[in-house]
C-alpha cells in the first residue's frame, strides 16, 4: 500500500497546490503507484488517482498522458491509453469516476492490461471562463488511499492591532480570523489547537469542525486590549486536525501553524496646519479681509473643530493630540509653531478649537520648517514607537520658504516611515486657483507609514469637503472607526421644507456619529434631526436638555453633529433617518425674489465605532500614468470574511491633465503682468503667478472627470473584493469610493462605504526625453530638459523643492534650475574651455533617463555652406524668415534672431562643398534650432549616397540636438535635410506666426572628408504646376503603367489625376508629388529588344541632353530599344561611372541609370 500527494518536486513534501489560470492548461508528472485491481482479474493492475480543485465553478477537463502517445482524456467510459502511435503500444484504459465523490472532487481509475512501468503526465484543463483555480491530487495504490487530506491554515501570522481600551473598561475586544482550507481530496476535522490559546486572547470559534475537500472553515481569535499601553502579547499554535496531515509543513500554502500576535496602542496623532496667507483667500484666489468667515482658514477652522469632535467621541482617554501651524510667528522660536502642545485626548476639545479660531493667516509657506517642528527634537511625537502615531497635515500651497526642505523628512533615518508614524495628508487646491504640490503631498505621505492623501479641488463644496476629508482620518485607521455612507446632497431653499436620508446601524455598531456638514458659513443655514428605528425624534434641544441620555450635539458654522454612546445604541440597530431642514424657510416669503433658485450643497455622514468593517487598500503605494491600479476591499464581521456581498468600485478618472494643459498653454504677457503686481508680497510661486494670469485671460481648464464602475469579486473566498482600472494614461487625482451590500452569516443586512484616493504620477521614459546643450560661449553651455513619459505627459515641478529630479554634469559646474512653467527646465553649465568640455543629463528619483549629452562646443565643429534643397511650408506670407541661408556658416557670435523658419512641414536640405559627412559618434550631426517662442518638432534625414534616397536618423520635439549617421545606418552622407513636423503656422489666438515652423539656427557637422568621387543626385521632387523636364520622362512612365495622359510636359489636372492614381494603386502616399518613392514604383527596367512608352521615356531624356537644338540630330523617340539607344545608354553609363563608383555600364536601363537620367546629370 502506498501513495503521494501531488504537485510536489521530486524528494520534497508538496508545498503549494497547482496553480490553473482561467481557460488554460497544466501538465505535472506523477510516478506510477500501483496495486490490485478493484474488480478481480479486470486489469492486470490498476492505478488510482483523486483530484481536488479549490473553489467552485466549472469541472475542469483530465488527461492522462505516457509516453510518446497523445493526451487521453478521462470520462465515464473506458478508453484505450497508448505510449506511442502503434497498437502495440497499448498500456491499458483510463475511467473518470464521479459517483460518490465531493463536490469538486474527481477520481480517476487506470487499469493496465500488462505488467509495464511507466512515466505519465496528469494534465489539467481549467475550463473556468473566469477563475483560476487551484488543483491538489493523490496517487495511490488503492482507491482509499487517494483520500488525503491537505491542510492550508491562512495567514500564517495573525497580527491583531488595536487601540487600548478606555480607561477601567474591557468593552473593546477585537475578533480577527484565520481560515482553515482542506485542499485534499478527504475531509478533515479540527479537533485543537496546540498549546491552547490563553487570555488577553480566546478562541471563540468551537471545536470540532469538520471542513470538506475544497471547503474552508474560519478560526476566529478574540483580544481584549488592556486600558494602558502600549501593550503586547503573542502565541504560536498548530491546528491539529483527523485524519493527520502528515505532510503539511510551514510553506503558505500547506501549513498548519499559525503565529498570533496582539497589540494594544495609544494614539498619538498630530494636525500641522498651513496659515500660511493664502489660507486667507477664498477658494478661487480673491483676497479677503482679515478674519473673513470665507476665507480658507475659516473653513478649516470649521473642518478641524468637526474632526476634533469626532476624535474625543472615539478616542477620549485612548491617547495624546496636539496642533501645530506654519508659518510661525518667530521661526527661531520652536514653541511659536504650537497652537496645542501634546495633551491628553478628552471628550472636551473646546481649548484647541479656540486656540485654532484665533489664528490669523499671513507670510508664505515654510512646510519643512513646520514638519521639523513636530517631527525633529523634541517634536510632538514620544519615542514609544509601538504607539498609533497619526501626523495629518494639510496645505493648500507648495513649499516656498524656510530653513528645512520637506524632502529631508523623506530620506531614510529620517522619514515618518522609520519612525512609524502614518502621513494623512490633505492638499487644498482648486485646480488654477493655488499652486498645492499634489505630488510633494503624495511623496510624503508614501514616505510613512500607511500614508494617505485626499484632495479638495471643487470649486463651490470646498468647506463640506475639507470636513470630509479630515474626517476620513477617522475612518481611515486613525480609530477602528468605519461608515455606513457619507454621500453628498443639495437642498433648494425656499422651495423644499426638507430632504430624508437612511442610514442602517447594525448589531455590530456600538458607538456613532451623525455628521452634517455645509458651505455657506451660518450656523442657521441648515438644521439635522434624527429618526431612531423605534421612531424617537433627536432634535438639538432636545438632546442638549439632557432628554436622551447618551446623545450628545455639537453644533457649528458649517455643521451640526449627534455623537452617540454605546449606551444608547443597544435595541436601536435598523434604520436611522436624516432630517435636513433650513430652519429660515418661509414658502413664499414676502421680499423674496422667486425667480432666484437659492441652494445649498451638503456633506452627511454617519461613522460607526463596528465591527463590521470595510477597509480599503491600493495594491502599491506609488502609481505612474499607464500602470493599472487594483484596489482591494476587505469585508469581515467580527474578524470573519463576509462572502458572497455586493461589491462594487466607482470612480472618478481625470479627462486630461490640468499639468498638461497649463505647460501647453501661452498666456499673454499682459495678463503674466498683472498676475505678478497683484502677487507682489504675497504666498506665491511661479506656477501660481501663471494659474493667475491664465484667470485674468480668461483662460479656463476645459478637462473633466469621467466615471466608471466596475464590481468587485471575491475569487479567493476570504472576504477580500478586488478590481482593478486599466486606463490611467492622464496623470492626475483618482478616486475610488467602494459600496459593499449584504447580509451577514447571521442575518445581519448592511450597507458599508469606503473611499480611497491616489495621485496617479509622471515617469519621464528614455525614448521621450530630451536633453540639448548648447555653447553659448567658450567654458559656458545652456542645458534645456525636457522629460516626457510614454503617452507625452509634461512634468511640472519646483526643481529647487524636489529632490527627484537632478539635472548631472561630470566636469562642470550647474547653475540652479528654473522651471519654464512649459514642461522644460533650463540652467547653465560653466566649464574650463581647456579641457575637454562635461557632458549633461538628467536623473529621475535616482535612475538615468537621458544619458550625458557632450557639449560640442562652436569651434569643433564644422558647418554646413550650401543650400541643396528648401520648400517652405504653406502660409509663407507671414513668414519674415525665409532665407533658408539664414542656416549656413557658424554659430560662433551668431545673432540669435538669424534663423530660418521652415514653415509647417516646410523642409531644408543643406551640405558641406565637396565633402561627406562622416559617420564617428553619437553626434556627427547637430541642428541648432531656436526654442524662444516654443518647442517646434521636426525630423531629421540624411540622403544616402547609394540609393539617392533620404535615410531618418532621428526625430526632436523641438530643441538643438545631436544625430548619429549609424541611425540611418550610414558611414557617410553628402547632405542632410531637417523636415518641420510641428505644423505650426498660428498661434493659440489663430494668429499667423511670424516664424512658422521649426526655425533652424544652423547645422554642424563633428567630421567631414573629401568627396572623392561625384554621388548620384536624388531623384527630383516635381508637383502639380511643374514643365519641361522630366514632366516628359513622368508621362511616359504613367503611359507604360497604363495611365493614360498626354506627352506635353506640363503637369497639369490630368497628369495630376493619374499621378494619384498611380500612387493608390501601389499603395503610396496619395499627395500628386512625384518624389524618389513615385519614381522608384514607375520606372520600369528596360533593355535592347524592348519596345513601348518606357523606352520612349529612356528616348526622351537624351532628347533633353541633345545639345544640338535639332532634334533630328539627337535620339530618335520611337519608342524601339535598338542599336543606337543602347549605344546611348551605355556611353551615359560610362561617363557617369568615371565619377561615380560601382556605377553599372551594362547598356540596360535600370534603378541606378534611371535615377542619373532623371536627375538630370550630365544635362
Amino acid at each position: 500500500m502506498a501513495f503521494e500527494v501531488h504537485p510536489h518536486a521530486p524528494g520534497n513534501p508538496p508545498t503549494d497546490p497547482l496553480k490553473v489560470t482561467k481557460n488554460s492548461e497544466q501538465s505535472s508528472t506523477i510516478n506510477q503507484i500501483t496495486g490490485p485491481p478493484v474488480i478481480a482479474n479486470s486489469y492486470v493492475k490498476m492505478m488510482f488517482l483523486r483530484v481536488a480543485m479549490t473553489g467552485t465553478g466549472t469541472a475542469p477537463t483530465l488527461s492522462l498522458q505516457t509516453g510518446l502517445g497523445p493526451p487521453v482524456i478521462a470520462t465515464g467510459t473506458p478508453t484505450a491509453v497508448y505510449r506511442g502511435p502503434n497498437p502495440v503500444d497499448y498500456v491499458g484504459d483510463v475511467q473518470l469516476i464521479t459517483a460518490g465523490e465531493a463536490a469538486g472532487v474527481w477520481q480517476i481509475r487506470m487499469g493496465f492490461d500488462q505488467d509495464t512501468d511507466e512515466t505519465w503526465q496528469l494534465v489539467i484543463h481549467n475550463n473556468d471562463p473566469v477563475v483560476d483555480h487551484e488543483f491538489t491530487w493523490v496517487v495511490a495504490s488503492t482507491v482509499a488511499e487517494t483520500a488525503q487530506p491537505w491542510i492550508a491554515v491562512s495567514p500564517a501570522l495573525l497580527p491583531i492591532t488595536s487601540l487600548i481600551n478606555r480607561p477601567n473598561s474591557t468593552d473593546l475586544k477585537i475578533e480577527q480570523s484565520v481560515q482553515v482550507a482542506n485542499r485534499g481530496t478527504a475531509p478533515l476535522t479540527v479537533t485543537a489547537v496546540d498549546p491552547p490559546v490563553a487570555a488577553p486572547l480566546e478562541l471563540r470559534t468551537a471545536l470540532p469542525f469538520t471542513v470538506p475537500p475544497g471547503g474552508v472553515q474560519d478560526l476566529v481569535v478574540r483580544y481584549t486590549p488592556p486600558s494602558t499601553g502600549p501593550a503586547q502579547a503573542a502565541t504560536t499554535v498548530t491546528v491539529t486536525a483527523t485524519p493527520p496531515d502528515t505532510t503539511a509543513g510551514t510553506s503558505p500554502g500547506h501549513n498548519q501553524r499559525v503565529q498570533i500576535t496582539a497589540k494594544a496602542q495609544e494614539l498619538e496623532v498630530v494636525l500641522l496646519l498651513d496659515d500660511s496667507g493664502s489660507m486667507g483667500w477664498d477658494a478661487i484666489g480673491t483676497f479677503l479681509p482679515p478674519n473673513s468667515p470665507n476665507a480658507r482658514w475659516s473653513e478649516l477652522e470649521s473642518a478641524a473643530n468637526n474632526f476634533l469632535d469626532l476624535l474625543a467621541h472615539f478616542a477620549a482617554g485612548r491617547g495624546r493630540f496636539g496642533v501645530a501651524r506654519f508659518p510661525a510667528p518667530d521661526p527661531n522660536n520652536p514653541s511659536t509653531f504650537d497652537l496645542v502642545p501634546m495633551t491628553a485626548i478628552t471628550s472636551n476639545m473646546a481649548a484647541a478649537q479656540t486656540a485654532i479660531s484665533q489664528v490669523e493667516p499671513f507670510n508664505s509657506t515654510p512646510m519643512g520648517d513646520g514638519l521639523n517642528r513636530v517631527l525633529g527634537p523634541p517634536g510632538y511625537f514620544s519615542p514609544q514607537v509601538d504607539n498609533r502615531r497619526w501626523l495629518i497635515l494639510m496645505s493648500d500651497g507648495a513649499h516656498n520658504s524656510g530653513t528645512r526642505n520637506p524632502r529631508d523628512f523623506m530620506a531614510a533615518g529620517n522619514s515618518p516611515l522609520d519612525r512609524k508614524i502614518s502621513l494623512f495628508a490633505v492638499a487644498y487646491g482648486i485646480e488654477g486657483h493655488t499652486d498645492v504640490d499634489h505630488v510633494l503631498l503624495k511623496d510624503l505621505a508614501d514616505a510613512s507609514l500607511l500614508g494617505q492623501i485626499r484632495h479638495v479641488d471643487e470649486e463651490g463644496v470646498t468647506a463640506s469637503t475639507l470636513a470630509a476629508q479630515l474626517r476620513d482620518t477617522i475612518k481611515s485607521g486613525l480609530t477602528g472607526a468605519t461608515s455606513p455612507l457619507d454621500p453628498t446632497a443639495r437642498f433648494l431653499i425656499f422651495t423644499q421644507p426638507e430632504a430624508r436620508h437612511d442610514v442602517v446601524i447594525t448589531p455590530y455598531d456600538t458607538r456613532a456619529a451623525f455628521v452634517l456638514n455645509w458651505n455657506t458659513p451660518d450656523p442657521d443655514r441648515l438644521r439635522l434631526e434624527l429618526i431612531t428605528p423605534g421612531q424617537k425624534r433627536l432634535t438639538p434641544e432636545d438632546v442638549q436638555a439632557g432628554r436622551f441620555p447618551g446623545v450628545s450635539f455639537r453644533g457649528g458654522n458649517r455643521s451640526q453633529t449627534y455623537l452617540v454612546d454605546p449606551g444608547f445604541l443597544p435595541g436601536q440597530a435598523g434604520t436611522w433617518t436624516f432630517v435636513i431642514t433650513h430652519p429660515q424657510v418661509i414658502i413664499g416669503a414676502a421680499g423674496r425674489d422667486s425667480d432666484v433658485l437659492e441652494f445649498e450643497d451638503y456633506l452627511y455622514d454617519t461613522v460607526v465605532d463596528s465591527t463590521l468593517r470595510l477597509q480599503l487598500s491600493a495594491d502599491r503605494d506609488t502609481y505612474y500614468a499607464g500602470d493599472p491600479i487594483t484596489i482591494s476591499a476587505r469585508l469581515t464581521a467580527r474578524g470573519l470574511p463576509v462572502r458572497d456581498a455586493n461589491v462594487f468600485l466607482s470612480t472618478t478618472r481625470p479627462g486630461q491633465s490640468f499639468t498638461n494643459w497649463l505647460a501647453a498653454l501661452t498666456v499673454p504677457e499682459q495678463a503674466l503682468q498683472d498676475a505678478r503686481d497683484e502677487l507682489q508680497g504675497k504666498d506665491s510661486t511661479p506656477i501660481l503667478i501663471k494659474q493667475r494670469g491664465a484667470q485674468i485671460a480668461g483662460l479656463t481648464f476645459p478637462g473633466g472627470p469621467t466615471g466608471l464602475t466596475l464590481p468587485m469579486a471575491d475569487h479567493r473566498r476570504d472576504g477580500t473584493y478586488r478590481a482593478t482600472v486599466e486606463r490611467t494614461s492622464v496623470p492626475e487625482r483618482y478616486t475610488f469610493y467602494v459600496t459593499a451590500v449584504g447580509v451577514t452569516t447571521d442575518g445581519v443586512s448592511f450597507r458599508r462605504e469606503a473611499k480611497i484616493e491616489t495621485f496617479v504620477l509622471v515617469r519621464p521614459h528614455p525614448a521621450f526625453s530630451q536633453v540639448s546643450v548648447v555653447e553659448v560661449k567658450p567654458g559656458l553651455a545652456s542645458v534645456m530638459v525636457i522629460p516626457r513619459d510614454i503617452f507625452g505627459n509634461v512634468l511640472i515641478i519646483d526643481p529647487s523643492v524636489s529632490s527627484s529630479f537632478d539635472v548631472v554634469a561630470n566636469d562642470g559646474a550647474l547653475a540652479d534650475i528654473d522651471s519654464g512653467l512649459d514642461g522644460t527646465y533650463t540652467t547653465f553649465v560653466s566649464y574650463d574651455p581647456k579641457k575637454k568640455p562635461p557632458s549633461v543629463g538628467f536623473d529621475f528619483l535616482d535612475t538615468q533617463i537621458v544619458s550625458p549629452v557632450k557639449i560640442n562646443p562652436f569651434d569643433k565643429l564644422i558647418y554646413a555652406d550650401r543650400v541643396d534643397e528648401f520648400e517652405a511650408g504653406p502660409v509663407t506670407r507671414s513668414n519674415k524668415n525665409i532665407d533658408p541661408e539664414a542656416a549656413l556658416g557658424t554659430m560662433a557670435g551668431r545673432n540669435p534672431d538669424q534663423v530660418v523658419a521652415l514653415g509647417a512641414n516646410g523642409r531644408l536640405a543643406v551640405a558641406l562643398d565637396g565633402h561627406l559627412v562622416k559617420s564617428q559618434a553619437d553626434d556627427d550631426v547637430t541642428v541648432f534650432v531656436a526654442t524662444d517662442q516654443g518647442l517646434r518638432s521636426y525630423r531629421v534625414e540624411a540622403l544616402s549616397a547609394d540609393t539617392g534616397e533620404w535615410v531618418h536618423l532621428g526625430d526632436s520635439i523641438g530643441v538643438t540636438q545631436s544625430f548619429a549617421l549609424r541611425n540611418g545606418r550610414l558611414t557617410t552622407t553628402p547632405a542632410i535635410r531637417i523636415v518641420d513636423t510641428s505644423g505650426r503656422t498660428r498661434d493659440d489666438d489663430l494668429n499667423l506666426l511670424e516664424r512658422p515652423g521649426v526655425n533652424v539656427r544652423g547645422v554642424g557637422f563633428l567630421s567631414v572628408v573629401r568627396e572623392p568621387r561625384r554621388t548620384l543626385q536624388p531623384f527630383p521632387v516635381i508637383r502639380k504646376g511643374a514643365r519641361n523636364h522630366p514632366v516628359e520622362t513622368l508621362q511616359y512612365l504613367l503611359r507604360a503603367r497604363e495611365h493614360q495622359v498626354a506627352v506635353d510636359g506640363i503637369f497639369g489636372p490630368a497628369t495630376d489625376a493619374a499621378v494619384r492614381a498611380f500612387q493608390k494603386q501601389t499603395r503610396l502616399s496619395v499627395d500628386g508629388v512625384v518624389g524618389p518613392k513615385t519614381w522608384r514604383a514607375l520606372i520600369v527596367t528596360v533593355r535592347r529588344g524592348d519596345k513601348g512608352d518606357a523606352v520612349r521615356g529612356v528616348q526622351e531624356e537624351f532628347q533633353f541632353r541633345n545639345q544640338s537644338g535639332d532634334p533630328a540630330k539627337g535620339l530618335r523617340v520611337d519608342g524601339i530599344f535598338g542599336p543606337q539607344t543602347e549605344a546611348a545608354v551605355r556611353g551615359f553609363q560610362q561617363a557617369i561611372a568615371a565619377d561615380v563608383s560601382r556605377f553599372p555600364v551594362d547598356g540596360i536601363v535600370g534603378p541606378l541609370t534611371w535615377q542619373a537620367l532623371i536627375s538630370g546629370m550630365l544635362s
